[in-house]
């Protein structure tokens, strides 16, 4: 059983998890669709193994085929990728060869996940239909309890709270942790003036990163290399809050 409160989102009543609001409005991007005959379903389904692995996780929660009618005949619509992935010209040499040629089009779809079922239905009708397995937030909560040891936010806690007494300036400090590796990936001090004063210890340390992550790509310029979003999944640990004024800034 777990230890959750579910309404305020908060871990054996002390770690809270910052949810910024409940109702969430999409978040639109552009993708390529194009209509196939049902019967290359199968078919279709190969090419997006081979040809479309990398949207694979990012479109998990939407439908990957809609059955419409066009012209008078059945046709099903299949999801692709993102409108940056590939160029029409692109998309038309790898489909059209193994795939009747058909139709190319552009849709905006939601790459973030409803809360609740009335706004999944919304959607789904407004734009692209989602698969519903239960509010999103419920499931990341569950999944982040399982991986959540209070011992090593003890530690990582202690640790920022030593490191701000060592400050000989401001006593703020800032950590980010890879907790697939329990590997710290920057370690700051608020370093912020008049003349600069978005040189708080959490944009400090997202600045190391970034130029970390830069270095990485370019001593490895192979195309077929990961490119890591910045930060994605770290565990923050600050004495200081920036507000959001000046994160606004």
């Amino acid at each position: 059983m777990y230890d959750i409160d579910y309404e305020t989102f908060t871990f054996y009543k002390k770690y809270r998890r910052v949810q910024i609001q409940d109702r969430v409005e999409p978040l639109l991007v552009d993708h390529w669709i194009v209509y196939i005959e049902p019967k290359e379903s199968s078919l279709m389904n190969a090419i997006i193994k081979t040809q479309f692995k990398e949207s694979s996780n990012s479109l998990r929660h939407l439908k990957r085929f809609l059955k419409t009618e066009k012209d008078d005949r059945d046709w099903l619509k299949v999801l692709l990728c993102a409108c940056d992935q590939y160029s029409q010209e692109e998309l038309e040499s790898i489909l059209f060869g193994p795939l009747k040629r058909t139709w190319i089009e552009k849709v905006r779809v939601p790459l973030n996940k409803p809360f609740d079922k009335e706004l999944n239905a919304e959607w789904s009708a407004k734009y692209w239909p989602i698969v519903w397995k239960g509010n999103p937030m419920i499931q990341e909560l569950n999944e982040s309890y399982k991986q959540f040891c209070e011992q090593k936010v003890q530690d990582y806690l202690r640790l920022i709270s030593d490191l701000s007494k060592t400050s000989k300036d401001l006593p703020v400090v800032t950590i980010f942790v890879d907790p697939s590796t329990d590997r710290i990936m920057a370690q700051k001090f608020d370093m912020r003036s008049s003349s600069d004063i978005m040189k708080h210890s959490i944009m400090n340390c997202i600045d190391e990163i970034a130029k970390n992550e830069l270095q990485r790509r370019q001593a490895h310029p192979d195309p077929s290399s990961p490119t890591n979003y910045l930060c994605l999944n770290y565990h923050v640990y600050t004495t200081h809050e920036p507000i959001q004024k000046e994160l606004e800034l």
